[in-house]
């Protein structure tokens, strides 16, 4: 068994999922044709990888130690993470104080109270505001739906991964429950993308299967199950992959779906592959990696300033 260690090509991979996202969010077209229509998936890409180092991390520690320190867990996610969304939320109702109407303000200080208990998804969906149209255009907090549903993931997933653990059955054959649980939720996501679309975006039961898949390939790496010498497949034609998913998907585009499976291959294949290339030497450069380090952050402040910005410049009310 390996211990994990860190790949930069994951970063590589923050960068380019972040890029995907705020060139959609720009709303950038070119001769009637939105840039990147399909950007959005870049926080798919994100789910993946997440549930790839979180289950990574967790599992390092377990084979070490023989146990898994949910406080210590929790208190690492908790110090990166609220210092960043409480200064984004503080900013954001300064600004709508001063600048915006109450009505809008009322909105927004709503949204921020879910923030605080990470329910913004929740928010977002039983007050029917919807994220594709005009309402991508007017919620400065619309952006913190995937924030939501990442700490929800956190919560829940270690618990349950923990429980496996401590199964004998479960833990010997930890590959093939993740992959049954994947093959589960993946089914599931489909049939409400399908029935109840609202729901299935917003809603983590539609995204546990991202997850899962980055869950499934790092145990996969940890220990030694699979070999990621791809003769013919590696990191260019992962991007490749996630550059046409950004470019064909579009608002129309079932998401999550069978769809998605698209950009996370192109994703799983950049995590995975370890070999030497020019390619991969021109995608794992410092000024990549260093977009990918400061994703968050940028993940954060990116919308917001865009629809402060359109704001003031257009004069139209939020919501």
């Amino acid at each position: 068994m390996n211990k994990l260690k860190y790949l930069p090509q994951i970063d590589s991979l923050r960068a380019i999922s972040v890029i995907g996202v705020i060139i959609y969010h720009l709303d950038i077209n070119f001769f009637e044709t939105k840039i990147f229509s399909g950007g959005y998936v870049g926080v798919d890409i994100f789910f993946l990888i997440s549930g790839y180092l979180i289950t990574g991390i967790l599992y390092d520690e377990f084979l070490e130690k023989g146990r898994i320190s949910l406080p210590n867990f929790y208190y690492r996610r908790i110090r990166r993470i609220i210092p960043a969304i409480l200064f984004l939320l503080f900013i954001v109702l300064i600004l709508s104080f001063f600048f915006t109407l109450p009505q809008d303000l009322i909105k927004i200080s709503e949204i921020s109270i879910s923030n605080l208990f990470f329910l913004s998804n929740i928010y977002f969906h039983y007050n029917h505001i919807f994220y594709w149209g005009d309402s991508l255009e007017i919620n400065p907090l619309l952006h913190t739906w995937s924030l939501s549903i990442e700490e929800q993931y956190y919560f829940i997933f270690p618990i349950v991964f923990i429980i496996f653990l401590k199964i004998d059955f479960i833990k010997k054959n930890i590959l093939f429950f993740l992959t049954a649980s994947f093959l589960f939720f993946f089914l599931l996501s489909n049939y409400l993308s399908f029935n109840h679309y609202n729901f299935s975006f917003y809603m983590l039961p539609s995204r546990v299967f991202e997850f899962l898949l980055g869950s499934i390939l790092v145990i996969f790496k940890i220990n030694n199950k699979l070999k990621f010498n791809l003769k013919y497949v590696h990191s260019f034609h992962g991007l490749i992959i996630i550059i046409l998913s950004y470019i064909f998907f579009n608002n129309y585009t079932p998401t999550p779906s069978f769809w998605t499976l698209i950009p996370l291959l192109g994703g799983a294949i950049i995590i995975i592959d370890e070999k030497k290339n020019k390619f991969t030497h021109i995608l794992q450069n410092k000024y990549i990696i260093f977009i990918g380090l400061i994703s968050y952050s940028l993940y954060l402040w990116h919308y917001p300033i865009i629809t402060f910005l359109e704001y003031f410049y257009i004069k139209k009310n939020f919501f």
